[in-house]
Order: C-alpha cells, then sequence, then structure tokens
C-alpha cells in the first residue's frame, strides 16, 4: 500500500552572506538593463536596485477548479522523486512541500518578511499528501517535463540540494533553479498585493553572482484554482523568464493567448491545448525575433544530445518503445533501421501523455530513401486540455526488403494561423510490426553507477555520497541508496545523496540506478572511521619521591576511554609548579613515554607540582587529564 507523504518544509532558500547588500551585486548584463529601461513602460515589469529586473504576471480570469484526480504516471510513492533527465547538470526543481526563504531580493526588494512558506495542500486536508494529490504532482510534472524535454535540464520533484541549485561563481557548472509552488498568503500579498500567478526574475537561471539572491520563481497556486494546468503553465512561464525570456505579446496587448488550438508558453497558454516555445512569427507580435530555444539553450539549457541518427547510414537499430526519443531542434530528424519488412507495415508514433508539445510525423522510407508512405494529421483542439492528431500512425503494405522510419516534428498550417515547426519539440515512442529485422532488443536494467565518492562532514555528523549516470544498460528513472547495509530509499538528489546522523564509525555507501524493469547493479564505497586525537587520560594519585638522593615525584594514570580511532602510542606528563598561594609559575613537560606505561617518576627542580598528563597517537597528543593532587618534590 502506498505511504503517505507527508508536507514538510523541505527546503530553505537563504542567502548567508552578501557583502555591501543588494547595492553590490554586479551590475546588469546589456539584455538586462534593456528590461529596466523596459519597465518604465511594461506594467508587469519591477526595477530593483541590483539591477535586475522581475515580472509580476497576473492571474487568468475564469479557470475553473479541476473536475477530478488527473491519471497517476506512476506509482504515487515516486512522486517526490521524478526526474526527466537524471545525470544532467542543470536542474528545475518543482518545489511543492514548502520552503523558507530569507535573505533574498525578494526580501529586499518586496518588504517580503523571512520566514516559511507552506506547502501546496489543494484539497486543504492538513499535511498528508494524498492519492489525488500527488497525482496532481506527477501530472504537473509530466507537462514541464514536456516543456523543457528538447534541453539538458533535469526537471524534477525530488529536492537535489543548495549546490544543485545555487551557482557559485563563472566556473562552477552545476546549477539550476527553483520553481516554489506554494499557496502563501504572504508572498503573494508582499510581492504583487495578490492578483498575480506567478513572478520571477529574468535572466538570471546561470547568473555566476549572487545567483541565490534571485531565488525561488514562485507559482501562486491558490490564483489559478489549483488546476493542473495552469500551474503548469505558470511553472515553464515563470522558468521562462528566469532564462531570459519575456512576454509574447500580440499588438498593444502584452500576452498573446493564441488562436485555433495554439499558443505560445510566454504568452498567456491557458486556453490552448498546444503550448510552444515561440520566437514571434505570428501576426502583430510584440516580440517578433525573441528567439525562446536559442535563448534558453544560451542561458543555462543547452540542447539535449541528439540519441539517434539523422540520416539512413546513422540509423538507429533500436525503436523507442519503452523510453521515449525526444526531437530536440527545429532541425533534428530521426531515422530507425527496422530490418527486412514484407507485407503490411505499420508504424505507429506517440507523443507525450499529457500536454505534448511535439506533432509527430512519421514515414516509411526503403533502402534507397525514396518515401513510401506518410502520416501527418491535421491537429485540432478538443478541449482547453487536449488536441487530436499530434501522434501519427501508417500502415503499408511493401515487397519484401530493408526499410526505414523517419520521424519528424512539424506543424500545422502558418505562424498567423496555426504554427510552424519551430516549437514541435518533445518526447515520443515509436512502435513498427511487419518488419522482422533486428528483433527489438528487450528492456534491460540500468548499469552500475560510476566514480563513487564520499565527503564527510564529522561535525554535522553526515556523509555526501555522489556519483555519475551509467553508461551502459538500459534507461535510468532515478537513483536508491542505503548505508551499512540497511533499507534501500530514494536518493535525495539526481546524483548525489547526503546520509544524516552517520557516526563515527567506518560505513558503507551503496547506490543502484532504477528503471521500469528494475534495479542495476550496486556501485559501493567504504569510508574509514573518522581518526582524531585520543581522549584525556584517568589521573591517578601524585606522591613525593623516595628520600634521600635525587628530587623527585610520582605520577600515575589510567588509559584514556576513547583512542579516537588510533591506538594510543605514548603519554606525556606536564609539571605545574605552584607558588605557596597555589598559583602556577611554571611548567616543564616530560619526554614521551611508551603506550604500556600507567606511572612515572620525574626529576624535578625542589618545589610543590600538580601533574596532568595527555595521551599520544597517529594523530597527535590529546587533551590533558584533570590536576592530579599537589605534591612536594624531594
Amino acid at each position: 500500500m502506498q505511504q503517505p507523504t507527508r508536507r514538510t518544509l523541505a527546503s530553505v532558500v537563504v542567502l548567508t552572506s552578501v557583502v555591501g547588500g543588494l547595492a553590490a551585486l554586479a551590475a546588469p548584463t546589456a539584455s538586462v538593463a534593456a528590461s529596466v529601461a523596459a519597465s518604465d513602460v511594461d506594467p508587469t515589469h519591477r526595477a530593483t536596485t541590483s539591477g535586475k529586473v522581475y515580472v509580476v504576471d497576473p492571474a487568468p480570469e475564469g479557470i475553473a477548479p479541476p473536475a477530478a484526480a488527473p491519471e497517476t504516471r506512476t506509482a504515487l510513492r515516486r512522486s517526490f522523486t521524478l526526474h526527466s533527465k537524471p545525470g544532467s547538470q542543470r536542474t528545475i526543481f518543482l518545489d511543492f512541500d514548502g520552503a523558507g526563504v530569507s535573505g533574498t531580493a525578494w526580501n529586499a526588494e518586496t518588504g517580503l518578511p523571512a520566514g516559511n512558506h507552506p506547502a501546496w495542500d489543494p484539497a486543504g486536508d492538513g499535511a498528508t499528501f494524498s492519492s489525488s494529490e500527488l497525482a496532481t504532482v506527477q501530472d504537473i510534472w509530466a507537462r514541464v517535463a514536456e516543456d523543457y524535454a528538447p534541453f539538458d535540464v533535469d526537471v524534477t520533484t525530488a529536492d537535489p540540494g543548495a549546490a544543485a541549485i545555487t551557482r557559485e561563481g563563472a566556473g562552477d557548472q552545476v546549477f539550476g533553479t527553483r520553481a516554489l509552488i506554494t499557496p502563501s498568503d504572504a508572498a503573494i500579498a508582499a510581492i504583487c498585493g495578490g492578483g498575480c500567478g506567478g513572478v520571477a526574475f529574468i535572466d538570471v537561471f546561470d547568473e555566476p553572482d549572487a545567483h541565490s539572491q534571485f531565488q525561488p520563481a514562485w507559482i501562486f497556486p491558490q490564483a489559478l484554482s489549483d488546476d493542473p494546468k495552469a500551474i503548469a503553465e505558470a511553472v515553464a512561464h515563470e522558468v521562462g523568464h528566469n532564462f531570459g525570456l519575456d512576454h509574447d505579446g500580440q499588438g498593444g496587448a502584452e500576452y498573446y493567448e493564441g488562436h485555433g488550438a495554439w499558443a505560445p508558453i510566454m504568452g498567456a497558454s491557458y486556453g490552448r491545448p498546444i503550448t510552444q516555445w515561440s520566437k514571434g512569427d505570428y501576426t502583430s507580435a510584440t516580440r517578433s525575433g525573441q528567439d525562446d530555444v536559442a535563448i534558453i539553450a544560451a542561458n543555462g539549457a543547452p540542447h539535449r544530445a541528439d540519441e539517434d541518427g539523422g540520416t539512413r547510414g546513422t540509423a538507429s537499430s533500436a525503436l523507442p518503445t519503452s523510453a521515449p526519443a525526444y526531437v530536440s531542434k527545429r532541425s533534428d530528424v530521426d531515422y530507425f533501421a527496422l530490418g527486412t519488412c514484407s507485407g503490411a507495415v505499420t508504424l505507429t508514433g506517440t507523443v507525450a501523455a499529457v500536454s505534448p508539445d511535439l506533432d509527430l510525423q512519421v514515414q516509411l522510407v526503403d533502402d534507397v530513401g525514396a518515401i513510401l508512405a506518410t502520416a501527418n494529421p491535421s491537429s485540432a483542439a478538443v478541449d482547453l486540455d487536449v488536441a487530436s492528431g499530434l501522434g501519427a500512425t501508417l500502415t503499408q503494405g511493401v515487397a519484401s526488403g530493408i526499410y526505414f522510419a523517419e520521424v519528424d516534428g512539424v506543424g500545422n498550417g502558418s505562424p498567423s494561423s496555426g504554427y510552424d515547426d519551430y516549437g514541435s519539440l518533445g518526447a515520443y515512442r515509436l512502435a513498427v510490426t511487419g518488419c522482422g529485422g533486428a528483433p527489438e532488443p528487450e528492456p534491460v536494467a540500468p548499469g552500475v553507477p560510476g566514480s563513487p565518492a564520499a565527503t564527510r562532514d564529522v561535525s554535522a555528523q553526515t556523509i555526501t555520497l555522489t556519483w555519475t549516470a551509467p553508461t551502459t544498460g538500459g534507461p535510468i528513472s532515478g537513483y536508491e541508496v542505503r548505508l551499512d547495509a540497511g533499507a534501500w530509499s530514494p536518493a535525495s538528489g539526481s546524483l548525489t545523496h547526503t546520509f544524516g546522523a552517520v557516526s563515527s564509525a567506518a560505513h558503507t555507501l551503496e547506490v543502484r540506478a532504477t528503471s521500469t524493469v528494475g534495479a542495476g547493479p550496486v556501485a559501493s564505497l567504504s569510508v574509514p572511521a573518522v581518526v582524531t586525537t585520543p581522549g584525556a587520560p584517568v589521573i591517578g594519585q601524585a606522591s613525593s619521591g623516595a628520600r634521600g638522593g635525587a628530587v623527585t615525584a610520582v605520577v600515575r594514570w589510567q588509559p584514556p576511554t576513547g583512542t579516537g580511532g588510533s591506538a594510543v602510542d605514548g603519554y606525556q606528563i606536564v609539571a605545574h609548579k605552584l607558588n605557596s598561594a597555589g598559583a602556577v609559575v611554571r611548567t616543564l613537560t616530560s619526554q614521551v613515554v611508551g603506550a604500556g606505561f600507567r606511572s612515572g617518576s620525574l626529576g624535578l627542580p625542589a618545589g610543590r607540582y600538580r601533574f596532568a598528563v595527555r595521551a599520544h597517537n597517529a594523530v597527535g597528543f590529546g587533551a590533558l587529564s584533570a590536576r592530579s593532587n599537589a605534591v612536594t618534590a624531594r
């Protein structure tokens, strides 16, 4: 039975140290400076003392609350471990379970008090995410993941930790943004006075200086009727601002609501089922030439690598039936080798199950490149959230021979009447019947994660495990970790996990990749025990030396209770000479005696003394024992 997930304050957005305050932040770039100037006339822009601009996007009108929970996409227990591209160095974190925000530009510029902002709770039923709420989290993630599918960025519901979000200088290549989905009355009131659906800073995704100042991007679900499509559109839009995108409007309108079945993501895309990135080619576009895809790719999320060949000579023999393939660029055409086919051949191309951006065309091609059949049905709006005609299926009779499938993203009409192939990008799957060539490979589990490494924080009692993605095996849906052969649990980040409350003893850390097929082989790492200096010995009774002969005193002790993880190899005696008032006037130290000694006779100048002992191991000297009783050397 699925275990309920509790809403907790899972994350904190905080700037711990900014020298000189906001005024000390880097000067705006040319693109930001242009936006600052535009803020004088753009009612949605707000200039700040940092030189950065944030955008206040009003909430749409007329959105009805969802009538029913969305379809579950995967096991409900995985709702907060979803990843669209695990292993990417760039992250878009969809934060549903609340966060603390302090020390940021939001606090400094809008008067937002430092504090915690609540988890999303559309049912209003308290701390536990219900099954329907978890299904809605999955639905929103799937929609946003499709919008950003063309790019090398991991859209995730798992908190990746601050290091995966915050950029610490131009050399730091692991960074991202947090989209905080919260019904925070305090934030919506302070930032926009109520009535906004989302707010975000422009052009900060790859900001190398004071990156955490401009986190998070805010999405206010209560202003969006808690509707999953509306929330997902707002998330994609606000994160688009983080990448440097401005609004797609038309004529005198700041936001273009689209036409037919289509709308631009950076417009007001709440009421159209096909929403895509745009470059302002439609009639009377206010930002003609704003190349959304190129800007995102240049500002921190490069294009996803093309996983399949683009010619018959480079065609892949593995069809994307269980795991998706992607059209990541307008120019991306994928070829698949079908082997020997005869009779009726059927190609079935399917797009993302919810909010697909990709309009798919499939073609059957022979071994000399002749196109034998094409499937490219016209798309149309079924309702505000569903469009038909985006997938494609063809059946063609062929003589026995070698054949190929060609897959491409296409449009429907012109940018003014429909849409072209510019934003027709996203995930797809392809199945074939009637071909007896190379059999479709059986799904396999992922390979072993690589390069496991550990960083230990002794004071915090944590160990952070990192690794790299497997280079062999099947597709990956996530990672699981465990400590000292305990229970497996989902990793907290895409390629990292922090174990808490760990002792100073030696530990074994393990990680494995998971998929719908199952878990792959385990990568393990042994972390040695923490070695420190030994504890303080237990001081015993001191006594004066024997009468006659040299002036001496005898010191006694017992070993320390803790060796610090390294065997004690000796002891040193410290003699404190006292004056008549009992104050220390001189300190003398002995040579180190062997580890087997439990007493020592010291030759000393005449006088009264108290003694302490310290143990030594491979690390060094430990703490001094308590001081002994006072004795007179004789």
